[in-house]
């Protein structure tokens, strides 16, 4: 909507007219949060913002005879064209963005011990908002509306990612709901995505262990759909056969620059290395099977924890632990069944596997695979790449012939 609330004329309904944004604008504010532990943040800018938007979900959700709360009417962006058979109750990415949102409100005002008169509504809220709408093909789009063909929006997998509510360590039927939906997903294939939604899948695939398809997806983008200054230009402007805006003659192919799916590949390629939901760290967790040796340097996750780490043939050597504040972490053990050691002294996981330590603030810690390896040749671990697998982000493609004659050639067309 416009500054002044009214609706923009000419824009996209069942986009501009979609309930779930707010909610999806405050996942930012607590993320930042988790990530720094920045309690000024979170009482003077993250909780207030929060709050009104919950004060309009309030509002919004609709309880039914059942006790249950609904979102209605909604739609789910980008899933359809105009007309009322895009709209209906309960679409998943608004259903989990605002579960998401009032678990932080939950949170934050424990943590900052603020007499939130509206807290006892948020949690019935929570416990009585309606279960994700499902089929035998896994998570739908919304309440009667299967995710029945390719869309530029993979909305309805928001409960796996970038909510997390249903994740490879909850029960069992949340491990085959998993299954089913990205079989699903890969299955109906991606006719229909553009560029962000390469990067949605390999978001997803490595939540849920998928190496090779969050390589393969986060590549196609980076073939396909960026062009030489790294924009994302949603369609597949070099057909190469991954999208309907491929080119079909001379100048034929649309336009459209964005930056969503450029940065947010960002996200992916650190989400391959390192994981930090659920209070477990995981290193290297959707690393494809042929990234036999890899490093990354202080990526930071949360709790406010700085994480490198080393991996050679396979296998993870080492990682290295700082906090900015004492802290007590779990580290899901990336060595062998017995293991890790911190200075030559083994640390046993603990019954789910985990390893369990407590950091000193501005301490570093290496853990390594064995108690053999030095930590010092850690600190000088390189790795060296041949020119057809550098950055596909980087300067190799400023000079795209391929792109500059087509551009050109459009915008004769154009005149």
């Amino acid at each position: 909507m416009s500054i002044d609330g009214s609706m923009i004329i000419g824009g996209y309904p069942p986009v501009l007219m979609w309930p779930g944004t707010s909610a999806w604008a405050t996942q930012i504010f607590w993320w930042y949060y988790l990530y720094s532990l920045d309690e000024e943040f979170l009482k003077e800018t993250a909780y207030p913002f929060m709050r009104e938007c919950m004060l309009f979900y309030e509002g919004l959700l609709e309880r039914s005879a059942n006790g249950k709360y609904h979102i209605f009417p909604t739609s789910c962006p980008e899933w359809g064209g105009f007309g009322d058979k895009y709209w209906g109750r309960d679409d998943t990415l608004a259903l989990s963005l605002i579960r998401y949102l009032i678990d932080g409100l939950l949170k934050a005002a424990d943590i900052l011990e603020i007499n939130e008169p509206h807290l006892q509504r948020w949690q019935a809220m929570i416990q009585n908002l309606p279960n994700y709408p499902t089929d035998e093909t896994g998570l739908c789009v919304m309440e009667g509306i299967p995710y029945s063909h390719p869309s530029a929006h993979l909305s309805h997998l928001a409960p796996i990612y970038p909510c997390g509510d249903i994740n490879i360590n909850g029960p069992a039927e949340h491990i085959n709901l998993i299954g089913h939906s990205v079989n699903n997903l890969i299955e109906k294939g991606c006719s229909a995505w553009q560029g962000w939604a390469f990067v949605w899948a390999s978001l997803i695939a490595s939540r849920v262990g998928r190496g090779q398809m969050a390589y393969w997806t986060l590549k196609r983008l980076a073939e396909s759909f960026l062009s030489c200054n790294t924009f994302n230009l949603n369609g597949d402007w070099k057909s190469h056969g991954l999208g309907r805006n491929s080119i079909v003659g001379k100048g034929s192919f649309v336009f459209s620059y964005c930056q969503d799916g450029n940065m947010a590949a960002v996200a992916a390629v650190n989400e391959m290395l390192l994981q930090s939901w659920g209070g477990r760290i995981r290193i290297f967790p959707g690393c494809p099977s042929h990234w036999r040796r890899a490093r990354f340097d202080r990526l930071l996750c949360e709790g406010g924890i700085e994480v490198s780490a080393v991996r050679s043939e396979g296998r993870t050597l080492g990682v290295k632990l700082e906090s900015k504040k004492p802290s007590c972490l779990r580290l899901q053990n990336p060595f062998d069944a017995e293991g890790g050691y911190i200075s030559k002294r083994l640390i046993q996981p603990n019954r789910e596997g985990d390893l369990e330590l407590s950091l000193e603030a501005g301490a570093a810690v290496w853990i390594t695979r064995t108690h053999e390896i030095n930590p010092e040749e850690l600190e000088e671990f390189t790795v060296e790449r041949c020119e057809s697998e550098q950055n596909p982000y980087g300067l190799k493609y400023l000079v795209d012939e391929l792109f500059l004659d087509d551009f050109h050639d459009f915008e004769a067309e154009k005149k």
